[in-house]
């Protein structure tokens, strides 16, 4: 049988069964590659001193703080009409410099959580991470299309582009 990667690396760790290691031992390449990464791993430092450390802060550059859009409702449902009168969802519409968020608002019955599903758009396709205070991010598709499950208590959005470094947020 021939010996797999996963056994080589057990065995340079210490942690091969008895018949991997009869199976790597007899085997003269494995046997070989298990021992450099023996030594590889005891040749490793344990820890970074700190005075590298400290230089390898002081080398990086210095970027320019991100920008911060706040939104601007230009839109929102508040069950005003015949039709929206039996719905609890809420549309809103926010508008920043160079992008805009469509977001619609969703209770989840019998829990103290919103649904969010939402789309934001910008000028240039880019990577958009969303997040709430509450709860962990979540990335737009390339589309920009999104969804977020929120507790009822949060009330800001923050949209990051990860390319432009800029941040969008929303009061809801």
């Amino acid at each position: 049988m021939k010996v797999n990667w996963e056994e080589i690396v057990n065995y340079a760790l210490g942690l091969a069964t008895e018949p991997e290691a009869i199976r790597i031992e007899s085997d003269p390449v494995a046997l070989e590659q298990a021992m450099m990464l023996r030594r590889v791993r005891g040749a490793k430092p344990t820890a970074v001193p700190e005075e590298m450390l400290d230089r390898a802060k002081a080398l990086q550059p210095s970027l320019p703080p991100k920008k911060i859009w706040k939104g601007i409702l230009t839109f929102s449902s508040s069950g005003v009409g015949m039709r929206s009168a039996a719905s609890t969802a809420r549309d809103l519409r926010f508008e920043f410099g160079t992008a805009q968020v469509e977001l619609r608002l969703e209770p989840i019955p019998k829990s103290k959580s919103v649904a969010v599903v939402g789309l934001f758009q910008t000028i240039e396709a880019s990577n958009v991470r969303v997040s709430a205070t509450k709860s962990g991010p979540v990335w737009c598709d390339e589309g920009g299309q999104f969804e977020l499950t929120i507790e009822s208590a949060v009330k800001k959005l923050t949209f990051e582009d990860i390319q432009t470094g800029d941040i969008y947020e929303v009061e809801l």
